[in-house]
């Protein structure tokens, strides 16, 4: 299980308009205020992993069957934010880094 605390990141204050933009597209040249650098951090970060070694002995060549499972408690851990500023008001999405991801191998000693 790993448990850490959330990365740091510069969060957007406001949006302001650069330039004078169009009456078709008026919000077409709003930009992000920044915060102070690093000022904010993203939420806890939590992730389990559970994972099985078998040792294997094809043909008489020693090995091992792995089988994996990252982030089985399937948490939403954010990787960034992205603003939209099409919207009024301004909408904030988080990414997520990965949800389950299963994987399967095979190791084999030469």
């Amino acid at each position: 299980m790993t448990v850490a605390s959330g990365q740091p990141y510069t969060p957007v204050v406001g949006k302001v308009q650069d330039g004078g933009g169009n009456l078709a597209d008026p919000y077409s040249d709003v930009i992000n205020i920044q915060g102070r650098r690093y000022s904010s951090r993203l939420p806890l970060y939590i992730r389990g992993d559970i994972g099985w070694i078998r040792d294997i002995s094809p043909f008489g060549i020693k090995g091992k069957f792995k089988a994996n499972i990252v982030n089985f408690t399937n948490r939403y851990n954010v990787l960034l934010y992205e603003w939209d500023h099409n919207k009024w008001p301004s909408e904030v999405t988080a990414y997520s880094m990965f949800s389950i991801v299963p994987t399967i191998g095979i190791e084999f000693e030469l």
